[in-house]
């Protein structure tokens, strides 16, 4: 279960925070949802080209995006 410790709740409780931090960013910069998503994707596909990344991670976050 994915907040069935305290270590993955304070994970998703930072991730949710850093997303929403740079969404702000993206959009005051004038950018939007689809640009920051873009971003996503763009790191996601370098991640998978280099060495020793978790590249599980990579695939899940490039599958999310493309579902």
């Amino acid at each position: 279960h994915l907040f069935s410790s305290s270590g993955n709740r304070l994970a998703v409780k930072t991730a949710v925070a850093v997303r929403t931090e740079c969404l702000r960013v993206v959009q005051f910069f004038g950018g939007s949802e689809a640009d920051y998503l873009a971003v996503q994707f763009l790191v996601a596909c370098q991640a998978l080209t280099m060495m020793n990344l978790q590249s599980g991670i990579a695939r899940a976050l490039l599958g999310s995006l493309s579902g």
